[in-house]
This record gives C-alpha cells, structure tokens and sequence, in this order.
C-alpha cells in the first residue's frame, strides 16, 4: 500500500470531527468535570498529549477512561489521487471517493457507549491483474486478468460498543460490520460481494495510577467473486495467482467463479496511566486463515493460507507542565504469512480429486520504529508540536519450485509539524510533514521451467522495482473551525500529499471534509 492510499481524511483531523472515539485522553482524573464548550473539547483532542501511543486503547474497557464527556460528530468527506504511473498495478494509478460518516460518544455516571456508521462510494482508476477485493488481505491467491480496468466500490459499515466498570474492574465490548460490493460495468466485469463481522472483549484492572488490561477479537470474513463477459468478441483468460509471478495454468481459462472464507483470532494485553503521564505499554498476536474456493469447479478448494502476526511496544510520556509535554515509544511488528496449494487428480464428472497438498508461498515482514514529540503551548491561544520518527523494515518473499526470492529493506525517517491559533470563536490549524525512505540489500531472484507460462513474470518485476524505490513525500493540511449556536462547531479541512520516487512516478493526492460536530 502507497503512503498515499493509507493516508485516511480523519488522520490529522482531530480538530475537524474525527471519529470521537478514537484517539483520546487516557484518563478523565486530570481533567475539569467537563470541558464547557465543543471547541475546548476539539482543541484537547487535538493535542499531541492525548493522542501518543494510543494503541493501549484497542481494548475496549479502555474506553471508558479516554473521556469524561459525550461528543457526536457527521462528516462529508471527498478524496483524489493520482499516480503518473501506477506504483503497483494491482492498486491502479489513482482513486477518487466520496463518503459520508456520523459518531458518537456518550458518557453516564458509570458505563460509556460509542459508535459510528460511514457510507463511501469510490472509483479505482485502470487496475490491472487483479480482480479480487482486499488484495492486501487476500494476497497471493488472487483472480486476475490481463485487461483490468475502472473498479467501482461501495462500501457500509456500523460499529458500536459499550464499557462499564464495578470497582477496580472495567469491560467493554465492541461489535463491528462492514459491507463491500466492487464491480465494473465494462468487460471483464467482476461482482465481488464482502461482508466482515467482528467482535472484540476486553477487561482491565485498575489499581494507583495505572490500569492493565486483556481483550481478545474474533472475526468472520467472506468475499464472493464472479466474472462475467458480454462481449460478443469472447472473453479474456482468467487467471488464479499463487504468488511470485505464479499461478494455476490447470485452472486458468473460464473458471470465473470463486469465493474466500476467512477468521481472524486477535489476543492482546496493555498498560497505561490514569494520568496520561507515565509508561504506556501493549502487545498482540493474532492469527488469520482463509481458504480461496472455486464454485465454478463443485466447491474446489485451491488454496489457502495462514498468517500470524505479533506486535508491540512501549512509551513513555510526560506532562513538563501544563502547557507543554513530550514523549517517545518504542515499537515492532512481526508478520508470517504461508500459503498451501493443493493438488488434484484427473476429473471425473467435472470433479476433481484432492491428491495432495504443498506449501510453496512464504512472506515475512518485520519492522522496528522509534518515534517521539514535544509539544508547547497546549491549550493556550498559541499551540505546536514537532513528531519526529525513524523506522526500519524488512521484507522477504520466497516461492519453493520453481525457487523464486525477493528481499527488500527499508530505513525511513520523517517528521511532522503543527501550529494551531485560536481566535475568538474560531480555531485555526495547520499540519506539514516531510519523510524519506531508502531501500538498501534489494534483490529480486527468479527461475523459470522451460515451457512453463511467464505471463505474470513483468508485474512481479515491476513490483520489486517500486519496493526498491527511493521516494520522498510532502504533506500538508488546513483547518479552520468556527463556533455556532447552541454549542455546535463547523468544521472545514483541506489536505495535499507529494511523493516521489526515483524512479521517476510521482504521486498525488487532495482531500475536503466538511464536519459538524456537537
């Protein structure tokens, strides 16, 4: 995924309605009964204090000590991106969206309910060898096609949860949906339909100054894929990838039809301060499987995979005094993915025979980073903050027969900016941040069998060319929001992301939203 496409609208949007529930204060203790005004409440949002090291509060129970206010917020929102060439042709070379989301959080004396509910309807702009969505989850048992095209996306979700607490012991509970349908209106016209529920518990202890908890998530997914062609000109060859320029000659042709079943298992533990000043610790592991079926075959079972990952990290902050603060963390992720293939006999009534099985695929990612901030002035007329970062990764590929590697390392540095004003009842924000990234011990190793069908062998190597890759982005946002009657906040954002690469693609990307919150 390009740093453009990751970039989500509420990422530096605090101030301008972001989801209310997530990025806040880790406790109420060091703050006033509650802020007076939605303004006041924006600007702490805001702050480099409340947000750092958040992923302490991925358990819900946690929920009930990031506020001590309700807050609700409905945001229109529209996103464009541009790649002079796609950096990876499975993503296109650019997207345009539009959504729509609304949230809320409300606090009683003693249990907190939150949730939201978001609309988007997108276009992916000239995708090619790929026909399947979630790509990113989904990888290498992909369905493709060499002509590609626009992809048209709409997409639904709902979440909603609840924390309480009876002495020194918290729970919550967070209950999630989304839906997906993507598809084109021009040959090859792909239908893919998914759907992923999760749920998530957690539970924390609290005890002095510190609260630790546990939480676990279980998550159903499923995708349901069909290619049609109306052309009376015939249709293009379809093909199931395997990973590293590999697919299913056997099945390659006219089997259009096919449909992904996965769960997800996450566990994980955490540590954070009542008073937001202190240590702040987490971990996570969590497991993910699915199976690649073709319907078109009496229920095939081509493939599957496995993926465990582990995380996790440790901070500190602290509060200098009350206007001004700093802090630094630590943290590293570890991803394992495998892939089996299986093998079938000679058909017999268009029934295919499972014969064996072998685990060819493997991909590892791991990644260390070590970031930090200072921030003067909070809460004041005047307030900025600077977040320095340095992070390094690893990524390695291999196919066993015919033996296939790749390998490429990372080293990133980057930092990022803000000055926020306030003015009577307005309130001005501006965000800038400028990073570089360098691939170093790159190497891409192929072997190829006589005969064999290299179709896919360029897209493999014009992957490793954009991994390779050098870039340098620019970004930068401005926000202004004005206070209304009866304790409401309008809010407008505008934001601009540059990359480029040295290998000469450029990139770039605009977002607006338009919030009011409340």
């Amino acid at each position: 995924m390009t740093l453009v496409k990751s970039l989500s609208l509420p990422l530096v949007a605090f101030l301008c309605a972001a989801p209310a529930w997530a990025a806040m204060p880790a406790d109420t203790a060091s703050l006033p009964a509650s802020p007076p005004g939605t303004q006041e409440r924006m600007w702490r949002y805001a702050s480099c204090f409340h947000r750092f090291a958040d992923e302490v509060y991925a358990n819900p129970s946690a929920q009930l000590h990031r506020y001590n206010f309700s807050l609700s917020s409905a945001s229109l929102s529209g996103e464009y991106s541009k790649e002079s060439e796609p950096l990876f042709y499975e993503n296109g070379d650019g997207y345009d969206a539009f959504s729509f989301e609304a949230d809320t959080y409300i606090r009683r004396h003693n249990f907190v309910l939150w949730g939201d509910a978001a609309y988007s309807n997108s276009r992916l702009r000239n995708v090619r060898w790929n026909e399947t969505s979630d790509h990113l989850l989904l990888y290498p048992y992909l369905t493709a096609d060499s002509i590609g095209g626009d992809f048209d996306k709409e997409s639904y979700s709902f979440a909603g949860g609840y924390a309480g607490h009876a002495g020194r012991i918290a729970w919550g509970t967070q209950l999630s949906y989304v839906a997906t349908i993507a598809y084109r209106g021009v040959d090859p016209r792909p239908k893919n339909v998914t759907s992923r529920l999760s749920l998530r518990l957690g539970l924390t202890y609290l005890w002095d100054r510190y609260g630790a908890g546990i939480f676990g998530e279980g998550e159903k997914y499923k995708q349901t894929s069909d290619i049609d062609f109306y052309s009376e000109m015939g249709s293009s060859k379809v093909y199931h990838l395997t990973g590293m320029a590999m697919h299913y000659v056997r099945f390659a042709g006219n089997n259009y039809d096919s449909y992904y079943n996965g769960y997800r298992w996450r566990a994980g533990i955490e540590l954070h301060p009542l008073n937001r000043s202190g240590w702040h610790a987490w971990g996570e592991i969590n497991r993910f499987a699915f199976e690649k079926i073709l319907s078109s075959l009496n229920e095939l079972p081509l493939a599957s995979v496995t993926e465990y990952q582990g995380s996790a990290g440790v901070g500190y902050k602290m509060r200098v005094d009350t206007t001004a603060s700093w802090g630094v963390v630590v943290d590293g992720r570890y991803v394992d993915r495998r892939g089996t293939e299986n093998i079938f006999g000679d058909a017999a009534g268009n029934i295919y025979p499972q014969i064996a099985s072998m685990q060819p695929y493997r991909n590892r990612v791991a990644s260390v980073s070590i970031s930090g901030y200072y921030e003067g002035g909070a809460f004041t007329r005047l307030s900025y903050a600077i977040e320095p970062r340095v992070s390094s990764s690893m990524l390695s590929t291999t196919y066993a027969y015919p033996a296939r590697s790749m390998a490429v390392n990372h080293l990133e540095a980057a930092a990022d900016f803000y000055l926020s004003y306030v003015a009577g009842r307005s309130l001005w924000r501006f965000e800038a941040g400028s990073g570089y990234r360098m691939a170093y011990d790159g190497n891409l190793d192929i072997t190829t069998v006589e005969g064999g069908d290299n179709v896919l062998l360029p897209v493999l190597q014009h992957t490793y060319r954009t991994l390779a890759a050098a870039d340098w982005h620019l970004t930068a946002s401005l926000c202004y929001a004005v206070g209304l009657k009866n304790d409401y906040t309008l809010a407008f954002r505008l934001a601009w992301q540059h990359h480029r690469y040295d290998i000469g693609i450029v990139t770039h990307y605009a977002a607006a939203s338009l919030s009011l919150v409340f």
